[in-house]
């Protein structure tokens, strides 16, 4: 079922009033918090055994698959890596800019472990984030969002969750109005549907759909 424009707005400001509290932390606890809510979705936790059977119907993928994509893609989050990352980021950031109040994330429906990265980086950047599932793939992310609530309630509403189908026009809108950036993993139709959405009012990233390639010999 979609969610309205108006519950859209809701999320957005849910996710604005956590802001604060998020970035009061500092990075080693953002990302201690990030990596224990990694852990407790991998197969062999509580919350990550009862999320896997769901997985299979939900992504179309086989469950060796979906485990294995659970498996090496929370395998990553670890705490000493997301704090040098963090650090880096912090030298090269532009330090006359201000930073981002809130980041849309909008998701592709063909990658259902990307949103790892593309809610908890920002996150780890005390970056609060609303992600718009794909119509197709929406436990995961709301998974990861239950995750980050178990370990710590407060911060957890820095991740707001939402689902419409694509090419809703009112729905984008309500996605983007409230946000700094808007950062796009899908097809090129919808990053341009975004880019008209966003009209130049603020930056659109776009990382368009993933392609893999396998070699044997």
């Amino acid at each position: 079922m979609d969610d309205a424009p108006s519950k859209i707005r809701l999320a957005a400001k849910a996710a604005l009033r956590a802001g604060e509290p998020l970035r009061a932390r500092p990075v080693e606890a953002r990302a201690r918090w990030i990596a224990e809510a990694a852990r407790r979705l991998m197969p062999n936790a509580a919350l990550g055994a009862e999320l896997a059977p769901t997985l299979p119907d939900d992504t179309g993928l086989s469950k060796p698959m979906v485990e294995w994509a659970l498996q090496t893609t929370l395998d990553t989050v670890d705490i000493e890596p997301l704090v040098r990352l963090a650090e880096a980021a912090s030298l090269a950031a532009d330090r006359g800019s201000a930073p981002l109040r809130l980041l849309s994330v909008v998701l592709a429906g063909n990658v259902f472990t990307a949103v790892v990265r593309g809610a908890t980086l920002p996150l780890l950047l005390g970056v609060p984030v609303v992600v718009k599932t794909s119509s197709r793939q929406t436990q995961f992310p709301r998974a990861l969002k239950r995750a980050l609530e178990t370990v710590d309630p407060q911060l957890g509403a820095a991740m707001q969750v939402v689902t419409f189908s694509g090419g809703d026009e009112a729905c984008d809108e309500a996605l983007i109005e409230s946000a700094d950036a808007v950062s796009v993993f899908g097809s090129d139709e919808t990053v341009g549907a975004i880019q008209r959405q966003a009209d130049g009012r603020i930056p659109v990233q776009a990382h368009g759909h993933g392609i893999s390639a396998g070699y044997c010999s």
